[in-house]
């Protein structure tokens, strides 16, 4: 008898191992199923990277929503292996110090494909890979699911981050499980429903799970007019080509600028300051921007709930050297600058402009009123002997003949022996010819003094 309820329990445990394998599940997350709890509290499970197959040696780095530039954690270093669909391209975060109910975007990047054609075994030779995969979840996802980054996730995360600055962390659950139902067709995380869990979890070398897709995945394998592809484009990195092929693909279906609509009741209140001093908003929002500081802070922001019955207001503090200018952005403002008030009614940028007293000059001070514009100066001349010089091309033939019979009338009327006796008038005439002989051979700078 004990044998056969043994039996029976590990045949039990086999067909949950299976099914929860193939949904994508963790050993971690099953045992948490079999112990009936909602929540995994162990430690951090493994996630991977994966194109086709699963992209050994990739690089990984996390970022949090509100700053895609500074990355929290990483490059991490996916795990290498060339023959070992499982373990290839597996990797583990520690997400210290972020909170749960953070969004955390993961990007891997690079790597090997082990897997490019998607038959289930490692291929002789890997596909390299240039591109850069996203995946968008919660840090406690992060923490307590086993996820997979993929076409299909960096699909999701390009149809979602354009609306990241516009609503709040809260209402992007909203955005995602629209994308899902876009995007799925029947569950694949295994937890009875299509949500976002099931883009997490989908593997793209299982063809169960991409049955449960509501688009074609072919699609992503389609070459368009230019004879190009959307997986192709993102193992090359080529951005722009993704994004022109996911809009021409899913066009018809959702897009990658979507506004907030009536199922949305947040305001996003943005605060910058320019020059030199602070403000802030106090508590209970606690809203602040400070250019004094040693890391300035030039603006910042908060998402608040839409009432028009309701204001923020901010304060401003100039340093000992400035003075509020003025405001923007702000409904009223107090006579002496000092505050802004601002309704909840709809989104908001203010800003507040801070100027000098007075400005001060420092020695040493050149006074430069009476200063004399030799570069203008000699420009000018340059540009006189230029048009002298065209006008001496020009004319040459005759100036030469004018001074050939100024010559000779000089002899005629003062005499050879009178000019002898007082050479300089012919001299000089002389020497105005040989100048302008050398001014048309060519052998003189007009505009030097050589």
């Amino acid at each position: 008898m004990k044998k056969i309820f043994l039996l029976l329990i590990m045949t039990v445990l086999a067909a949950i191992l299976a099914v929860n394998a193939t949904a994508g599940s963790s050993l971690p997350a099953i045992i948490m199923l079999l112990l009936g709890k909602s929540t995994y509290n162990g430690p951090p499970l493994s996630h991977q990277a994966a194109m086709v197959g699963p992209l050994s040696g990739a690089s990984v780095q996390v970022f949090q929503v509100d700053d895609l530039r500074t990355a929290q954690e990483g490059p991490i270093d996916a795990a290498e292996n060339d023959s070992n669909l499982l373990s290839a391209g597996t990797f583990d975060l520690s997400l210290a110090g972020i909170a749960d109910s953070a969004w955390i975007v993961v990007e891997a990047t690079g790597g090997e494909d082990i897997d490019g054609d998607g038959n289930g075994a490692a291929d002789t030779a890997p596909t390299a890979n240039q591109g850069t995969l996203h995946a968008l979840a919660r840090a406690s996802d992060w923490r307590g699911k086993h996820i997979r980054i993929t076409p299909l996730t960096e699909i999701g995360w390009r149809y979602v981050e354009n609306m990241i600055p516009t609503v709040s962390a809260e209402e992007l659950n909203i955005r995602i499980a629209d994308l899902a139902r876009y995007l799925i067709k029947t569950d694949i995380s295994g937890n009875g429903t299509v949500d976002w869990d099931d883009i997490l979890a989908f593997d793209p070398a299982n063809a169960a799970h991409r049955d449960k897709l509501a688009f074609n995945y072919n699609w992503l394998t389609t070459a368009n007019d230019e004879g190009q592809t959307i997986l192709a484009s993102l193992q090359a990195g080529a951005t722009e080509a993704v994004l022109a092929q996911l809009d021409a693909t899913f066009s018809w279906l959702m897009t990658r600028f979507p506004v907030s609509d009536s199922r949305y009741h947040s305001v996003k209140i943005e605060l910058a300051v320019f020059g030199s001093g602070s403000a802030a908003s106090g508590a209970p929002h606690n809203l602040s921007v400070n250019s004094t500081l040693a890391e300035p802070v030039y603006e910042d922001h908060i998402f608040l709930p839409e009432n028009a019955s309701e204001q923020i207001t901010f304060t401003a503090v100039p340093t000992a050297e400035t003075q509020i200018l003025s405001w923007t952005g702000c409904e009223t403002v107090s006579a002496d600058l000092s505050q802004c008030t601002v309704p909840l009614n709809k989104s908001q940028s203010v800003v507040v402009n801070f100027g000098w007293i007075e400005t001060q000059l420092k020695a040493p001070v050149h006074d430069l009123s009476r200063a004399y514009n030799i570069v203008a100066r000699t420009r000018f001349l340059c540009c006189c002997r230029m048009i002298w010089m065209t006008l001496l091309l020009r004319w040459q033939r005759l100036i030469l003949i004018i001074l050939s019979l100024v010559m000779m009338v000089a002899v005629f009327c003062v005499g050879l022996p009178e000019l002898i006796r007082y050479p300089q008038p012919i001299i000089s005439l002389r020497l105005w010819k040989l100048r302008l002989m050398r001014l048309l051979s060519g052998e003189r700078d007009i505009c030097t003094n050589s």
